[in-house]
């Protein structure tokens, strides 16, 4: 009985301490953020340090492990020697998951978008990053659903980042007019619009191009930016609704496609 009360507290103790040590490397880590004012670095708090919080979890189990299995005078050479044949077959069997845990790793130290961040990805979807796991990226895409990507295939694709190096996005509207309008009071109607407009910026002023001759209309872009790319698709339908609304109280004509067909006389 003695025995295995002793072993039995044995235990207790080495669980206990373990569960110390991990309150205590989780106090660490919250620590350093407050310190030195990360809370707001989505880098570190989002992502990397939550990663390097369950590794050393993992190593400090294993530890206490191992620490139990000393005091029952278990061999730990041979325990450590099929433990690494294990884990070979392990690796082995889950390839696929170890490949997505290093590029988890990799998205990490090479940051190519950080949560919060805007991005364009597969084929042409676009959503925002909610958080980076250690075997996969969640994505909140425009329907609100969570899209769950494994990391392996992010690493391996195109990505646009669409809120860096900052939140500023262009966001432009592309019109066709009929031929003989003013050019030079299309731009300054499609200027003024722009620039009576509160989410464009003005960090650098919008423009207007002529872009090209069309079958039925002379091509015209409206070039802008905002400031919040959260903005980009409001803006975009403000400025159609108003270049409509100025164009009819300008007398300028929105053409409909047309052809003209000659018809060959007969001899």
């Amino acid at each position: 009985i003695i025995e295995i009360t002793d072993a039995l507290l044995y235990v207790a103790v080495v669980i206990i301490l373990m569960l110390f040590v991990f309150r205590l490397i989780s106090f660490g880590f919250d620590y350093y953020v407050k310190s030195h004012n990360l809370e707001d670095n989505r880098d570190l708090t989002g992502s990397l340090i939550p990663m390097l919080n369950k590794v050393a979890k993992v190593i400090i189990g294993a530890f206490a492990v191992v620490v139990i299995l000393s005091k029952f005078n278990v061999n730990i050479s041979g325990f450590l020697v099929s433990l690494g044949v294990g884990s070979l077959a392990v690796a082995l069997a889950a390839k696929d998951i170890l490949s997505n845990v290093f590029s988890g790793l990799i998205i990490m130290i090479d940051k190519p978008f950080r949560i919060g961040d805007r991005i364009r990805f597969s084929d042409n979807e676009v959503g925002d990053v909610v958080a980076i796991g250690m075997r996969s990226t969640r994505i909140l895409d425009f329907d609100n659903n969570i899209v769950i990507i494994p990391n392996d295939e992010i690493v391996r694709s195109r990505i646009v980042n669409l809120t860096y190096p900052n939140n500023l996005v262009r966001v432009f509207v592309d019109i066709g007019l009929a031929y003989g309008s003013d050019v030079n009071k299309i731009k300054k109607v499609l200027k003024d619009v722009a620039d009576n407009n509160p989410l464009v910026s003005q960090e650098r002023p919008p423009d207007v191009f002529f872009t090209d001759f069309g079958d039925s209309a002379i091509m015209f872009r409206l070039v802008t930016r905002t400031e919040d790319y959260r903005n980009a698709w409001q803006l975009r339908c403000e400025l159609r609704e108003e270049i409509y609304k100025r164009l009819n109280e300008e007398g300028i004509e929105i053409p409909f496609p047309q052809r003209v067909v000659h018809l060959k006389k007969e001899n």
